[in-house]
């Protein structure tokens, strides 16, 4: 068979005669005349890191005798973009103009038909995550955000809010680190620079969401008498200055472990927001947005109950800040309103007694949104005050890796036991590699004793 114009060399046979693997040079391909499918500037982009990464293959691209490209125009572009001098290709020959036009009309035609198995794709994406360390959703396609919302990522079900008893007798001890799967949780104080880098040893965050203490007391004022334990820090016990002090340690801590851009979500209500917002604003700059979570019942109180929640939005400085909502480019409709039940709502209802073993717990459907919002697959989240472990949790529904800690022993514990609920895996000690649930029984025998 002879070589058309342009080709470099025959790659061995593909069993039929009508049609070969050959290297040609890029330059010497054309666009197919009247072909109706147009592709943007912004696809080709989509495609260049396929192309680099298996541009030495035989790529999905089918040429007639004139080198006029039938399918696979996005990758000869990319390829151009990348100044490749060749690429390979699959020859069709024999082909009349108006054959290469239907046979490539009736590809693209086809290859848009079908629909994604959401399961099976998010068990690919997890495969990919283990065993591909360079993976990302653009080498296969996808642009940031897109495959969140075609899997579904932040639809948690019943069980992810659901949270287990707190148990009396504390497993964790200041200092410890938990390894539950490719997440870490450091029982240590928010305020403490050196436990921050050490629990990220060198690596870096791309959003955090946190929930501080609001500077009030829990017991008889966030909920009824007895029924909480306070929290260890500005539970009360901190004048305004104090609480100052406070929130501007913990936004310095954070601040050495956030990535250039990292968007930082602050959850407060009215009575702090101003005192947190001065100690964050000094730390990240400007505040960028302040969302809002509208509850559908109002909390305690009298006059004018409050039935809302304040999350200060900051960027850190240093580069632009991820955002996979681009109006809505990618299915994702977004605002700084959340509309979502409160826990009051949820305790006799099909979600559990949110309620029991936290004060002030969060839905993880909505922080697995805001997740997604700003952050890629596998990036790391970071929460300084883990609480029941909800932005675990979320962290672990919406596939990327988390980092957290929390001063009291007792909801640490109770955070692992809610990821081991969850998930059905075992946490273990990150210095001696023994399980949690090992620890624990002897803590319960040595109690016992």
């Amino acid at each position: 068979m002879s070589l058309g114009s342009g080709e470099l060399n025959e790659i061995p046979g593909l069993g039929d005669n009508l049609s070969a693997a050959v290297e040609i040079r890029v330059n010497d391909l054309q666009a197919l005349p009247g072909h109706p499918w147009k592709i943007s500037k912004a696809d080709i982009d989509r495609a260049k890191p396929i192309v680099a990464r298996y541009g030495d293959r035989v790529l999905p691209v089918l040429v007639d005798d004139e080198n006029r490209v039938i399918s696979g125009e996005i990758f000869v572009e990319a390829a151009r973009l990348q100044r490749r001098k060749t690429i390979r290709v699959i020859r069709q020959s024999g082909l009349s103009s108006a054959d290469s036009l239907m046979m490539g009309m009736a590809i693209t035609k086809l290859q848009t038909l079908g629909n994604w198995d959401n399961a099976a794709m998010e068990a690919a994406l997890r495969e990919f995550e283990k065993s591909i360390e360079d993976f990302s959703a653009s080498l296969i396609g996808f642009a940031p955000g897109e495959l969140d919302r075609i899997i579904g990522a932040a639809s948690v079900g019943a069980e992810a809010d659901r949270i287990p008893a707190m148990q009396p007798l504390a497993v964790s001890q200041p200092g410890t680190i938990w390894k539950c799967g490719n997440h870490l949780l450091l029982c240590g104080d928010a305020t403490d620079s050196q436990a921050i880098l050490a629990l990220l040893d060198g690596e870096t965050v791309s959003v955090a969401l946190c929930d501080p203490p609001f500077g009030c007391r829990i017991d008889g004022f966030v909920s009824k008498r007895g029924r909480h334990r306070e929290f260890v820090q500005a539970s009360g016990e901190m004048d305004g200055d104090a609480l100052l002090d406070f929130f501007s340690k913990f936004c310095r801590a954070m601040a050495t472990v956030l990535a250039p851009g990292a968007l930082v979500y602050l959850f407060i209500d009215w009575r702090s927001l101003r005192l947190l917002q001065q100690a964050a604003e000094a730390v990240f700059g400007k505040l960028i947005n302040l969302c809002v979570w509208a509850k559908d019942r109002a909390g305690m109180g009298s006059f004018y109950r409050s039935q809302h929640e304040l999350i200060l939005l900051f960027a850190m400085p240093g580069a632009r800040h991820r955002n996979n909502v681009e109006l809505g480019r990618h299915g994702r409709d977004r605002s700084n309103l959340w509309s979502w039940p409160c826990a009051a709502s949820s305790r006799k209802g099909r979600e559990g007694d949110m309620l029991a073993n936290h004060p002030t717990p969060k839905p993880v459907e909505m922080i697995a949104e805001a997740i997604i919002d700003s952050s890629l697959r596998t990036e790391i989240v970071f929460d300084c005050f883990l609480g029941s472990g909800t932005t675990l949790i979320a962290a672990e529904r919406t596939g990327r890796r988390f980092r957290g800690m929390d001063l009291d022993p007792l909801y640490v514990d109770l955070a692992v036991r809610r990821w081991q609920q969850w998930t059905g895996m075992e946490a273990v000690d990150a210095a001696s590699g023994r399980s949690f649930n090992e620890i624990a029984q002897e803590v319960g025998n040595a109690k016992e004793d």
